[in-house]
């Protein structure tokens, strides 16, 4: 049963998503996709099966939109990231010294982010609560079972 629509492509993705933020208890994305109490138990009612059972959606059940300033700092982000490792690549290709190499490596210059528990890097929320924190509209289910 394998139709592979782009439409159940992204449904699949988006039950996926929820799935590992219901498993890692990231209140604060779900709320962020308006998923509430009752959307959270059908999700936990969910199985692998439905995965497959997805791939014959020809339609979606979200809405969705472009944030057009987090798209662009994205997209620069990237330019940037695509420029610096063609300046990398050509180094290496000729031949230069290890010390100019390890100054333009952009990994070897990275180090983990900040937390920022309520807005990503472009941004967007991450939803990153700490763990054992509850978004206020999710208490009620985590103490009634959830």
């Amino acid at each position: 049963m394998s139709n592979d629509t782009k439409e159940a492509g992204l449904v699949s993705s988006v039950f996926m998503y929820a799935t590992r933020c219901l498993a890692e208890a990231d209140w604060t994305a779900l709320r962020a996709m308006r998923f509430g109490p009752r959307e959270i138990e059908a999700l936990r009612e969910m199985s692998m099966a439905d995965l497959y059972r997805i791939e014959a959606l020809r339609g979606h059940c979200l809405e969705i939109r472009l944030d057009r300033q987090a798209w662009w700092q994205m997209i620069e982000h990237l330019r940037n990231q695509r420029k610096s490792e063609e300046t990398l690549h050509s180094l290496v290709a000729a031949d230069a010294p290890q010390e100019m190499i390890r100054v333009r490596d952009p990994c070897a210059r990275l180090q983990p982010p900040a937390p920022q528990p309520f807005g990503g890097p472009f941004g967007r929320p991450t939803g990153r609560a700490g763990r054992g924190e509850r978004a206020p509209a999710l208490a009620g289910l985590a103490r009634a079972g959830g």
